[in-house]
């Protein structure tokens, strides 16, 4: 396989790139490095060589005819091999150093390997992971899916991504008639109200605090529990109770998972509980 050498870029032609690599038109320096059998020729490069030396010393010796036989074999053996090593140079693989420039588009079949990947780069067809901050300094078009179509945690649920804003008609009454009225939801003596909330995927209720808030505080039980959406493939889990109008710290191990779990808030009023008004509430977490 020829080899084009550095600087082959800059040259204008096929022969001038293989003179300049060394692949061919050798100077009468380098002539001891001549293969003479590579060449066809029989003898060793020193008896070529000093034929050469005497035809060109201009001296009458230089006529005879052995010195010009050797001399006249020996170019013709190199203008066929040049010869060949050209005519490979449009057909055989090549391999290019340095900085190579071209003129012109490169036809089919084209480019392949390193060259027509690009390495680190990105291409247009093809999965590929890209790593690092991107900016766009346009509209993506097409379509988009994961944590950057949904915005996961951008801005939480209800404006915060760190906190549900529970509010009065996130509850229902379970065994009574509920008093919904004016914005407010009135919970009767011994009633029983739900809520049930789902949290944005990759969020973390473990640690965080859950309060409803009412105009009577430190009454009435309150119960928070993880419920598969399911309801069969998971356990449903209690992980935090406590009273109205208090923070509840919520524990669950972890194991809440926000795309199989949705949170159950259970409010009970005892028979010796006056009736009450809930207002609304708050659920904390955190972006996983």
């Amino acid at each position: 396989m020829p080899i084009i050498g550095i600087g082959a870029g800059f040259a204008n032609s096929t022969g001038s790139i293989l003179a300049a690599s060394g692949s061919i038109g050798k100077n009468f320096v380098s002539m001891s490095l001549e293969d003479t059998a590579s060449l066809g020729l029989s003898g060793s490069i020193n008896t070529f060589t000093a034929s050469i030396n005497t035809v060109t010393s201009h001296t009458t010796s230089s006529y005879e005819f052995s010195h010009i036989e050797n001399s006249l074999k020996f170019l013709t053996a190199k203008v066929y091999e040049n010869t060949d090593k050209i005519s490979k140079s449009y057909t055989e693989n090549q391999r290019y150093y340095g900085i190579n420039r071209f003129n012109r588009t490169i036809l089919t079949p084209g480019i392949t390997g390193n060259a027509g990947t690009v390495t680190n780069g990105v291409y247009t067809t093809g999965n590929q992971t890209i790593a690092g901050t991107k900016t766009f300094s346009s509209t993506i078009a097409g379509s988009v899916s994961g944590n950057a179509a949904t915005a996961t945690n951008a801005k939480g649920y209800k404006g915060s991504n760190t906190n549900y804003k529970l509010v009065p008609a996130d509850f229902y009454m379970m065994n009574s008639t509920s008093n919904y009225a004016n914005g407010i939801i009135t919970i009767p003596s011994g009633g029983e109200c739900h809520a049930q909330v789902s949290l944005p995927i990759g969020s973390s209720i473990t640690k965080q605090n859950t309060v409803v808030y009412t105009n009577s505080v430190g009454s009435g039980a309150v119960e928070v529990w993880i419920m598969p959406f399911d309801g069969v493939s998971n356990p449903t889990i209690k992980v935090g109770s406590g009273l109205l109008g208090k923070d509840i710290k919520l524990d669950d191990g972890g194991k809440f998972n926000a795309s199989e779990y949705y949170l159950w808030i259970k409010i009970n009023l005892s028979d010796d509980d006056n009736a009450l008004r809930v207002y609304g509430g708050n659920i904390g977490f955190k972006n996983a």
